[in-house]
């Protein structure tokens, strides 16, 4: 038989995304495959020469790009834990290891893959392995190399500790600049897991020099920023790394993250001219995207972000919303046109699943064009008489600060206007991050991201290594033979990744509410950021190229 092998050419450093891959390319998410990620369907292609992750022509001042500057980044997130060891963080927020570490790949919105460390990439279907060919002239900021023994080291750790994507089962040295990573089983998602998060490469001479606790306070990477100040919870500073490796980069004198939950604090600080001003903020909450654009020093990007639901703790057999009832009866007792309209300021849509309008598996007949409105609260009342509860019930509704207070606030009114009373519960973002991975009860409000893979959308919910969103309850024995051939195939196919939402849909695993474009909004004189333009989650961005006016 012919070998199986995928093959992306090696690209230079200095070209490294293309203008199309930017959002200009007309390719819609997860509509073409990563590069080197498919079979006969796939194709090499080049990136064309003179623009990086974020950059547009028509942004660009004719002087070009300058030097110095501080950037000044808001984290709605949990910002008080360490994070100099990928492997140890699971799903807590990783927006911290942008500045100073870096993946073998990056991925663009529109779910291509291109080589960053990795200089290329084969797979070898036949021999159940992926090739990386490494840069070879990489450092870490403790002047150790980048090389494949340092590589293997994190990647086997990774396999360990089952922060790598559970296709890879090992990894071994090939070269001094040559590794494979050994494959069990071949699955769709497992290349784009080299541009996510948990395969960021740390420095092995820091961890074994100076151990695990020291590495993970003190993270070493082989970014174009360095570590310089850490206030738990509060801000991280980074500032340039003068010995980066890309020549030239970064332009940033100084990055940095400042931990900022309250939307009004939020808000001000975006409308602070002054220096005590901020320069990026990423949001999906409808009525904050209105107010800052508004403001005519702040620009913005558009990007869909997912979808936020109602996650039932449905896997405990003592609760009511165990019961499909139940969850039928809070799915039609929600006016999701009402919130929308009220609270989305044009970046909501009402939702009825949980993938994102262009993404694979997305069901055109549930596109609120075409999908009847199902809010009926008398037909809700009638369920949960069904159900066992004429009279209602009482359950908590847990809010995390990412999601919009005032909707909280009018689905708790729409339940109690079918019965459920439900205590508000509005858990800060370490809290939540929490239930999202040990459990919790009652209901959790939750944005299922976006993913251009959307297969890795399901794989957060049904992997068995995964503990996302444990307490709702999924029809896994049915669900498994789908999940496992949508995940066999080259690429994510479309009827498969259909008939596994269908699965979500149909048992109202979640109860999806509304679709969110997020915005990331920036100061005028900002450039080149690469947020909402690189990773689906925008925590990943381009500091390598971001620069001030």
């Amino acid at each position: 038989m012919k070998k199986t092998k995928l093959i992306l050419l090696a690209l230079g450093v200095s070209l490294l995304l293309l203008l199309a891959a930017c959002g200009g390319g007309g390719t819609s998410p997860g509509g073409s495959p990563p590069q080197g990620g498919t079979g006969t369907q796939g194709t090499n292609t080049t990136p064309g020469t003179g623009t990086t992750p974020g950059s547009s022509t028509a942004e660009v001042p004719a002087g070009g790009p300058s030097y110095g500057g501080l950037l000044r980044v808001i984290v709605g997130g949990d910002i008080s834990q360490p994070f100099g060891l990928p492997w140890e963080m699971a799903l807590r927020t990783m927006d911290l290891l942008t500045p100073y570490g870096e993946t073998l790949l990056l991925e663009t919105m529109t779910g291509e893959l291109l080589p960053w460390l990795a200089e290329s990439y084969e797979v070898d279907l036949d021999n159940m392995e992926i090739r990386f060919k490494l840069k070879e002239n990489v450092y870490f900021t403790d002047g150790s190399q980048f090389n494949a023994e340092v590589l293997a080291w994190q990647s086997i750790l990774a396999v360990e500790t089952r922060a790598m994507n559970q296709a890879v089962v090992g990894c071994e040295v090939r070269g001094e600049f040559e590794v494979a990573m050994i494959l069990g089983n071949y699955v769709n998602t497992v290349m784009t897991h080299f541009s996510s998060h948990v395969t960021t490469n740390v420095s092995k001479e820091n961890f074994d020099k100076n151990g695990a606790t020291y590495a993970m306070e003190n993270p070493i990477g082989t970014g174009p920023f360095v570590l310089k100040e850490r206030i738990p919870g509060a801000m991280v500073s980074f500032s340039r790394n003068d010995s980066y490796w890309v020549e030239g980069k970064p332009y940033l004198d100084e990055v940095e993250y400042i931990g900022m939950t309250d939307v009004m604090t939020q808000n001000a600080a975006m409308e602070t001219t002054g220096v005590e001003g901020v320069d990026v903020l990423r949001t999906g909450i409808g009525e904050q995207g209105a107010l800052l654009s508004s403001f005519s020093h702040l620009k913005s990007k558009s990007y869909p972000s997912g979808n936020m639901v109602l996650a039932p703790d449905s896997n405990n057999p003592d609760s009511p919303l165990s019961l499909f009832l139940v969850r039928q009866a809070i799915s039609l007792a929600i006016d999701r046109e009402g919130i929308t309209e009220a609270r989305g300021f044009g970046m909501w849509r009402p939702s009825y699943q949980i993938f994102p309008e262009g993404f694979k598996g997305y069901l055109p007949e549930l596109h609120p064009d075409a999908f009847p409105d199902p809010f009926d609260p008398a037909k809700a009342k009638e369920l949960l008489a069904e159900a066992g509860y004429p009279n209602g019930f009482s359950t908590v509704l847990n809010v995390p600060s990412s999601v919009d207070r005032e909707a909280a606030v009018a689905i708790q009114n729409m339940l109690s206007n079918i019965g459920i009373q439900c205590e508000m519960v509005f858990p800060e973002a370490g809290a939540a991050t929490e239930m999202r991975l040990g459990g919790w009860e009652g209901l959790l409000a939750q944005t299922m991201a976006a993913m251009t893979m959307t297969s890795s959308i399901i794989r957060l919910q049904l992997d068995p290594y995964n503990e996302y969103l444990p307490s709702a309850w999924r029809p896994i024995e049915e669900m498994e033979p789908v999940y496992d051939a949508s995940r066999a195939t080259p690429i994510p196919e479309d009827d498969l990744m259909k008939q596994l939402q269908r699965f979500f849909v149909d048992n109202l695993v979640v109860i999806p509410i509304y679709a969110v474009n997020s915005k990331a909004f920036e100061r005028v004189n900002v450039h080149d950021t690469g947020f909402g333009v690189l990773n689906n989650s925008t925590t990943i961005w381009a500091p390598w190229d971001a620069w001030k006016e």
